[in-house]
């Protein structure tokens, strides 16, 4: 249930600074939200993948690109506290996932790969929505 909040969650901050977010069925093989500029100009494809806790490491399978692609890692926190949100372009995180896999053998596991950040990288991608390049 935690991933499907956190679609609606980053729907939701899309929308309230002005985007306009189309989240993809849960079951639909591509990107999980597709948001536009408010004329419909320019678009982009996102990945949203979520953590209950705020410990920075998401279990994510081989990234899948779809156009121009970017990743939204949501850590929701507790109860009454807002989510945090980190936008990463999509070349980041599979960079960190060629770096993950030259060190270690795949394994059968859908989720073998823990996406962290480089010492220091979290905080440049916090709330960096700028990085959707809609405006």
């Amino acid at each position: 249930m935690s991933g499907v909040g956190g679609v609606y969650f980053v729907a939701g901050e899309l929308s309230r600074l002005g985007y306009i977010p189309l989240p993809t069925n849960r079951n639909t093989k591509g990107p999980d939200i597709i948001v536009s500029n408010q004329d419909f100009s320019k678009t982009v494809n996102i990945q949203v993948k979520t953590r209950k806790e705020r410990n920075r490491i998401w279990p994510i399978g081989k990234p899948r690109k779809y156009g121009k692609t970017l990743y939204v890692f949501v850590a929701l926190g507790r109860s009454k506290e807002r989510p945090e949100f980190y936008v990463v372009p999509y070349d980041y995180v599979s960079g960190r996932y060629e770096e993950w896999q030259s060190k270690n053998k795949p394994r059968k596991s859908r989720f073998t790969f823990n996406f962290t950040f480089k010492k220091g990288d979290a905080d440049k991608y916090k709330d960096k929505w700028t990085q959707l390049g809609l405006d």
